[in-house]
């Protein structure tokens, strides 16, 4: 995280119990700008729950089984296996949801 999102985060107090879906909701639109290079369907319907989620469509129960499956998935991610590296991007961004759906963001004033 960059310094300027640090101090916006302190500022916020984002790491409050109740900015949680606010943090959601951060880390959801992070993802959706990375959401280009998802090359797994598995990981694009995790990042669809956490959107649901967020929709209030869908329960906090699911989202911990999405958060499960985004961290199974983002875990046993192998990347390309072409010498230029081209799956590198799906690789970073299959951790982004990860995180996202982990409510993985901590700020300074945690």
């Amino acid at each position: 995280m960059n310094e300027s999102l640090e101090r916006l985060g302190e500022q916020l107090h984002l790491n409050d119990t109740r900015n949680e879906r606010l943090r959601l909701a951060f880390g959801y639109a992070c993802a959706m700008r990375a959401k280009h290079f998802l090359e797994d369907p598995e990981v694009e319907a995790c990042l669809a729950g956490l959107g649901l989620y967020l929709d209030g469509a869908a329960s906090h129960e699911q989202l911990l089984r999405f958060a499960g499956q985004a961290s199974h998935l983002a875990n046993r991610y192998q990347g390309s296996k072409s010498i230029d590296g081209c799956g590198h991007a799906a690789v970073s961004a299959t951790y982004a949801v990860a995180n996202a759906l982990a409510d993985n963001f901590t700020f300074q004033g945690k």
